[in-house]
């Protein structure tokens, strides 16, 4: 080739590579545009050929291109006819709902719903079942369908959530039970523990295994049916209550296991029922320190039985002297115990040569007998049943010579106060004793000094004995129940014997030692009582308000009033014990003289004669003996005072009469009164006075009384008092 020939066969070159590039161009846009007629051809086949699937997914690819947005329709409601059909009832909703109002689709959608719902209730979920039915609104019976699985869900779930929480609760309770069991201590009340035992084991054999989750409808309602037979809310309570009071009740015995005297003295202090309350170490103190007066009383009252051959020989004992007063009678009593009988030498009218007066003999006799009649099984343990005995300066020797001749077993006598005629027991002796006085008796206890409430044990109110063990607290216990104590009148109280007077009734009895214990063992005590203070001792029961006496013939003629400051307590029997002394101040002469019953709030007075005196005494003094227990009553129901509405002395011819008229205010009968005249001097210091006793009184009612009086006795200057006979 030339080289005139290049140029041209370049350009040829060119040209013919733009050309093939052209082509190129236009053949590839040819194929992209007939490339949707290939694919909805494609698409068209496969309709055709019944693969709805396929055909969907081509038909989805070109969904602007001619029909295929209806094809897509098609070809869908196609799907959801075969999935129906299938029972794949839930796909076909799904494409149903998505055809909305296509053709049929909205019905056969809801259709589709309801066998999908339907499926699930008895096979799936009903929760789901539930949500299914309540989606489909009012097709068929959707909506009581869907309110059916809802309330069985809410039943289900509701007992499923009850048996959980008490589950807990019961599990919560059984372990701090059985903990309770292992380290709980020692209760009080032992019934506890056994009944915490048994609440254990019956909570452990009351649980069950929970059913299983539950998922169909069926499922549902028989696990809910399960459930709710099960109930743990009784005795998962029961355990609670039994592990409480358990629990109280070690935290109560701990309290009264040995506990320090102050404590019981404490506790006590705080029970308004208790008006007085003493611990015996602090009698035995004031013994210690040198007080005479308390320590003859307790060695009288608490230690003089100690041994019998000691009993005659009290002032040895206490370490105190007998007084100026007493000697003479001791002596007496001493002679008296060398050669004749204990009982003799006790008399005073043997002591002294003088004969009780005619008119005191019928109150005495009636004394003696309705204390015979009152107790008789009680007359035979002073100690434990009449429990106050006279004081150093009340009890006369003739009672230390009684208490000498006394035929009482060695081991009873060394019983402390208010035990004696108890049966001996193994039990060693307590750490402490406190006695205490309760106004549930008689209002009179809270006058009673230290000592005589040491020495009525626990018939003023009760005691609490503080023992070292529970061991010897139970023998105490039962050592009582042995010696024939009342039911409910005494009870063993972890380290404590606590003991309530017998005197009270059955029922109030229980109640009051039931009282005792709580305030002993409560962790939540009262306040403390505020008490007001008493006089203490025999004086703050009764007194002699005056004493006078006069001599004629030889006969000794005396005369006194008793007033008693109580505002409730009557006292029976009071007696008086009358001692008469010659100007050097010795003892010459006693009388005693008794009466039926002074009333709350009333004067009495009494007269009396002592024939054969052959000295005039100089002076004289009268002292109450100390009233027993049983003598102090509340409430006498014949106690309202006999009233003198006129009285009259008349003298004539060397003789004197009384003459009265008598009513009795009560609403019962009076057998008989007692009526005492005073006589007065010019200046109305009591001289001398005189006794008759009267017929019966009827209730309500007055009677005339007439009476003969010494006329050499009688002054212008008189007092008449009736009281009961």
């Amino acid at each position: 080739m030339s080289e005139g020939n290049a140029p041209r066969k370049l350009h040829k070159g060119i040209i013919a590579l733009i050309v093939i590039v052209a082509v190129a161009i236009i053949a590839v846009a040819v194929y992209l545009l007939t490339a949707d007629g290939r694919a909805y051809s494609r698409a068209v086949e496969l309709q055709a050929a019944g693969n709805y699937d396929e055909a969907l997914a081509v038909y989805q690819t070109i969904p602007e291109y001619e029909d295929a947005a209806e094809r897509i329709r098609e070809c869908s409601y196609q799907m959801a006819l075969a999935r129906e059909a299938a029972g794949n009832y839930a796909e076909a909703q799904a494409l149903y709902a998505w055809l909305g109002d296509y053709l049929d689709a909205a019905e056969r959608g809801a259709e589709c719903g309801y066998r999908a719902a339907v499926a699930l209730e008895t096979t799936g979920s009903a929760a789901d079942a539930a949500a299914g039915f309540a989606a489909l609104g009012n097709y068929k019976d959707s909506a009581a369908r869907a309110a059916n699985l809802q309330s069985a869900l809410e039943r289900y779930n509701t007992e499923r959530e009850r048996v959980e929480a008490q589950t807990e609760a019961l599990e919560t309770a059984l372990a701090t039970g059985e903990a309770l069991l292992e380290t709980g201590g020692t209760p009080l009340d032992a019934t506890t523990l056994s009944e915490l035992q048994a609440c254990v084991d019956e909570a452990n054999a009351a649980r069950v295994e929970a059913p299983a989750a539950a998922s169909t409808l069926d499922e549902v309602e028989a696990a809910a049916s399960a459930l709710a037979r099960i109930d743990y809310a009784a005795v998962t309570l029961a355990l609670e209550e039994a592990a409480t009071a358990y629990a109280d009740s070690a935290a109560r015995y701990a309290l009264v296991d040995a506990p320090e005297p102050e404590f019981v003295l404490d506790r006590l202090a705080r029970m308004p029922e208790i008006s007085r309350i003493v611990a015996e170490t602090d009698v035995l103190a004031a013994e210690e320190a040198g007080n005479a007066e308390a320590a003859e009383e307790v060695a009288d009252e608490a230690g003089s039985a100690e041994a019998p051959e000691e009993a005659t020989e009290p002032a040895e004992e206490t370490g105190i002297e007998p007084s100026a007063e007493e000697a003479p009678a001791e002596e007496a009593a001493e002679e008296a115990d060398g050669t004749e009988a204990a009982e003799e030498a006790a008399e005073p009218s043997e002591e002294t040569s003088i004969e009780p007066s005619v008119e005191e003999a019928p109150a005495e006799e009636v004394a003696e007998e309705a204390d015979g009649a009152e107790a008789p099984e009680e007359a035979t343990e002073p100690a434990e049943e009449t429990a106050i005995e006279p004081s150093a300066e009340e009890a006369p020797a003739e009672e230390a010579a009684d208490e000498a001749d006394s035929t009482e077993a060695p081991e009873e006598a060394t019983e402390p106060a208010g035990e004696t005629g108890e049966a001996p027991e193994a039990a060693g002796e307590p750490v402490e004793r406190v006695y205490f006085a309760s106004a549930l008796l008689s209002e009179a206890f809270a006058h009673l000094s230290d000592e005589e409430l040491l020495a009525a044990g626990a018939e003023c109110g009760g005691s609490v004995e503080i023992y070292a063990t529970a061991d010897e607290a139970r023998q105490r216990d039962a050592g009582l129940a042995e010696s024939g104590a009342a039911s409910g009148s005494h009870a063993a109280v972890g380290t404590l014997v606590v003991r309530v007077s017998e005197a009270l009734p059955s029922a109030q009895r229980q109640e009051f030692l039931a009282q005792v214990i709580d305030a002993l063992t409560t962790s939540e005590p009262g306040e403390a009582v505020e008490r007001e203070e008493l006089a203490q001792g025999i004086a703050g029961l009764l007194h002699v308000q005056e004493i006078g006496f006069t001599v004629s013939e030889g006969r000794l003629y005396y005369a006194l009033v008793l007033a008693n400051d109580l505002v409730n307590t009557a006292v029976e029997f009071p007696r008086l014990r009358v001692s008469f002394y010659d100007e050097a101040g010795e003892l010459i002469l006693t009388d005693e003289a008794v009466r039926m019953a002074i009333c709350p709030g009333q004067e009495i007075a009494w007269a009396s004669t002592i024939w054969d005196v052959e000295e005039t005494p100089a002076s004289a003094t009268a002292e109450l003996i100390r009233p027993e227990v049983y003598n102090l009553a509340d409430g006498v129901v014949a106690c309202a005072p006999l009233e003198v509405l006129e009285s009259s002395v008349s003298v004539e011819d060397g003789a004197a009469t009384l003459q009265c008229e008598i009513r009795n205010p009560n609403a019962a009968d009076v057998s008989a009164a007692s009526v005492t005249i005073l006589y007065r001097d010019g200046e109305g210091a009591l001289v001398a006075g005189e006794n008759g006793y009267t017929p019966a009184i009827p209730a309500g009612e007055t009677i005339s009384f007439t009476m003969p009086l010494n006329a050499s006795l009688v002054t212008d200057n008189y007092q008449v008092y009736v009281d009961l006979g």
